[in-house]
């Protein structure tokens, strides 16, 4: 008798082992992880089939003919469905899913299947055996080559076709599977007698296992949560299963690195672990870390979520021990529940801007993202689509709204404002779109673009020649922290040949706070240059005055809820009018924000409040209504 089977039995005990190191693992059920069993156990079939059909061929003369074709065309056609496994697992690495597969495609795969299947009953199938070797040959392995040959080709015209779709990790190793099958499937077509194919097989997915589908790549070594990594695939997953929907929640512990800091990176560890354990417990979800202290659960559907919501809340008015010693933890939390969604990043946008709202408020929130909050971020989405694209278009425009002068009884100078519009061309609220580009640092830009067009129409208008001294423009936050902002603003106003003193620069508390140091550095460069800076919302803060004191400023722009303030309240009038007496006392020029009414604007000129600002006198305007404005006084 001769066996020469040691290289499929080295296959099977390879794949023996990864099958025990995999169910050790947990798992996320995922396709992914169905479609690289699938090809597994096609591989661990093909390979018991190859055993017994040497096995078969040794013993032929023992048995009916019809049952050594049969085995041996059975192993034949395992080789073939290991192809078709394959192909699977490449579309499904392509596009996430098998439903973006055409079905006319999906009908010609497995028409060729079956055609294959019916031409393998049919035709012959012949055994060569001597005292070395025993093997297949003749038509029926001829047509076997050719079909693999076929399903290879589709696999690797795939791969091609897609390759920008594919992560580079899962597209090298379908790569290292097919060139390690061609070579080992090319040695034995011109040596029938070295049976390598099933052991190459195996080795392959052995590759595959540690590179894309070992369960340990998703697990959070430090708390036994899943991964980051994996909670985006699973979402993604989920949406593709087109089931009837998942609900997600996520929560943060609060003032974490407080907790870390004051007790230890090590307490702190055990800490989260015990948090993981006690979520872990619930059945019904699946509990992934996404960051240092921020956790994503997915469930069902929403009653299991407020199920386990209310225990998780009962939980945590609890103390967590750790070494003997009681923490109170606190978390802030929201949750959403997906009934339709095609793109996992909406979700995780979605979660990530509400998760931190309730972190801003400060409250201990938990936030359902119901219908009017889903409006609110498509809202915030289509505005940063806005502001991308006014960016990249440079159609960001630039608005002034006129200020007047209470001496003078003309407007001396104006605020420049930045309006960007979406789709539609409706303009976006700057309170909606400044914050946003400050978080994505896309503000130094507008900031930049705004500037450049601010001195783009003082040098083609010429407005001085209409009686205008300056114009205000501010400055965002981001921008005050720049080391080389002055040197920025400087070069723009060279470049456009324009006089420093015709620009004055308007700055908040906030930014005056943030960088203290590096702002103070850049105002003196740019008022050693000639321009000049306000102080804007003074009166809607509780420390501004320090600012007023401390920073170079020429104007102090008063906050439009503290003149409205002022006519509604007698100790809002008092307050007023120390600060209007205060401010004049240390020589800065006041501007009055907001004014809407006649009798508003005379009060203000009573109390001796040096310009005015507000719709009164003129609504934020275009570039050439602002000109025809300030034209008419001239």
């Amino acid at each position: 008798m001769v066996f020469n089977i040691q290289f499929q039995i080295a296959g099977i005990i390879l794949l023996t082992v990864i099958l025990i190191m995999y169910a050790r693992q947990r798992a996320l059920n995922l396709l992914g992880e169905g479609y690289f069993l699938r090809l597994f156990a096609s591989v661990y079939i093909s390979l018991c089939l190859d055993i017994l059909s040497v096995i078969a061929i040794n013993y032929r003369q023992s048995m009916p003919y019809i049952v050594t074709d049969i085995i041996c065309k059975m192993y034949l056609v395992s080789v073939v469905t290991v192809a078709v496994s394959v192909l699977l697992y490449t579309i499904y690495s392509v596009f996430g899913t098998l439903k973006n597969v055409k079905n006319t495609l999906k009908m010609v795969y497995i028409l060729f299947l079956i055609i294959y299947i019916v031409l393998e009953c049919i035709l012959p199938i012949q055994y060569h055996k001597d005292i070395n070797t025993v093997y297949t040959y003749g038509p029926a392995v001829m047509l076997t080559y050719l079909a693999v040959i076929v399903y290879v080709g589709i696999v690797v015209a795939y791969m091609i076709k897609y390759m920008k779709m594919m992560p580079d990790y899962k597209r090298y190793s379908i790569f290292f599977l097919i060139v390690v099958w061609v070579v080992t499937a090319t040695v034995q077509f011109f040596n029938n007698e070295r049976l390598l194919v099933g052991y190459s097989m195996s080795v392959s997915l052995v590759y595959m296992y540690m590179k894309i589908e070992n369960p340990e790549r998703n697990i959070d070594k430090d708390t036994g949560a899943f991964n980051r990594n994996a909670l985006y695939t699973y979402i993604a997953n989920r949406i593709n299963r087109e089931d009837k929907g998942m609900a997600v929640l996520v929560f943060a512990i609060d003032d974490y690195s407080f907790i870390n800091e004051t007790f230890g990176y090590r307490n702190a560890s055990i800490m989260l672990k015990k948090i993981v354990d006690f979520l872990c417990k619930n059945k019904n979800c699946t509990v992934f870390k996404r960051t240092e202290n921020e956790f994503t659960i997915v469930y069902d559907n929403m009653e299991m979520l407020t199920e386990h919501l209310k225990v998780i809340k009962e939980r945590f008015e609890k103390s967590w021990k750790i070494n003997e010693v009681s923490l109170k933890v606190y978390f802030n939390a929201c949750y959403l529940y997906v009934k339709r969604c095609d793109n996992s990043d909406v979700i995780s946008d979605t979660l990530n801007y509400f998760l931190m709202k309730c972190k801003k408020d400060g409250n201990k929130n938990i936030i359902e993202i119901d219908d009017e909050k889903l409006k609110e971020k498509r809202e915030i989405t289509k505005a940063e689509y806005a502001v991308k694209k006014a960016i990249e278009e440079r159609s960001i425009d630039v608005y002034y709204q006129p200020i007047y002068s209470n001496a003078k009884k003309r407007y001396i100078s104006a605020e420049a404002l930045v309006r960007i519009r979406d789709e539609e061309g409706r303009f976006v609220s700057p309170e909606l779109f400044i914050p946003i580009a400050e978080q994505n640092g896309r503000i130094l830009e507008i900031g930049k673009v705004v500037f450049e067009k601010v001195c783009q129409m003082i040098r083609d208008y010429n407005p001085a020649k209409y009686g205008i001294e300056y114009i205000e423009v501010n400055l965002s936050v981001v921008q005050c922290m720049q080391e080389n902002l002055a040197k920025i603003l400087i070069d723009i106003m060279n470049e456009y040949g324009i006089s420093p003193s015709f620009i004055n620069l308007e700055i908040t508390e906030t930014a005056a706070i943030k960088s203290e140091k590096i702002f103070i550095r850049n105002m003196d460069e740019l008022i050693a240059a000639g321009s000049s800076f306000t102080i804007d919302d003074y009166g809607s803060g509780y420390s501004n005055m320090n600012y007023v004191i401390g920073l170079p400023i020429s104007i102090v722009k008063i906050d439009k809820y503290f003149v409205w303030s002022y006519f509604k309240s007698e100790k809002a009038k008092i307050a007023f009018e120390f600060a209007v007496s205060m401010l004049h006392s240390m020589n800065l020029k006041i501007v009055a924000e907001g004014i809407e009414e006649k009798d508003q604007a005379e009060k203000m000129y009573e109390l001796g409040v040096d310009d005015i600002q507000g719709y009164y006198y003129s609504k934020p305007v275009d570039t050439y209504k602002f000109i025809e404005i300030i034209s008419r006084q001239a």
